[in-house]
């Protein structure tokens, strides 16, 4: 079985192989694979996830984190989603920690064209949202240095 290739369906109805060592470490795959008989014909439909999140979780799932790195941010939240529908945690942990470490120490502006994000507020209220005090949760130290509370409030 180790060296059996699972097949899945992406939402684009491309299928892509995992090997069956990669496969056991997602959940919902190990799950479905434990409770059907599996045949060459068998495939496992994963209708919510792309086919480019399904090759970079495979990856993932064999230890190979390197292609999270070189993942484009636009797929990143794609490749998360994919690592909750098939319960892939040390991917989901993985890519969480990549896209927050794209996030460090990006001012609102960087942020914006990293997300490639228009902003439709009218120069005052922009400038009234970026004259908001830092948010700071109850209790925190002022001598934190967590990139999330350098970033400014959007609450009015």
């Amino acid at each position: 079985l180790n060296h059996r290739m699972i097949r899945l369906r992406s939402q684009e109805g491309e299928e892509v192989e995992w090997p069956a060592r990669a496969a056991r470490r997602a959940g919902t795959l190990r799950n479905w694979m434990d409770s059907v008989a599996l045949s060459p014909s068998s495939c496992f439909s994963a209708p919510s996830v792309k086919t480019t999140a399904l090759q970079v979780l495979a990856a993932c799932c064999m230890d190979d984190m390197s292609s999270l790195t070189s993942c484009p941010i636009t797929e990143l939240a794609g490749v998360i989603h994919g690592a909750h529908f098939l319960e892939a945690t040390s991917a989901f942990s993985a890519a969480g920690q990549e896209l927050c470490a794209r996030f460090t120490g990006k001012d609102v502006g960087e942020l914006e064209v990293l997300l490639n994000v228009k902003c439709d507020f009218t120069d005052v209220e922009r400038a009234g949202v970026l004259a908001e005090p830092l948010f700071e949760p109850v209790g925190a130290h002022q001598t934190t240095s967590s990139p999330l509370l350098a970033q400014r409030s959007l609450s009015s």
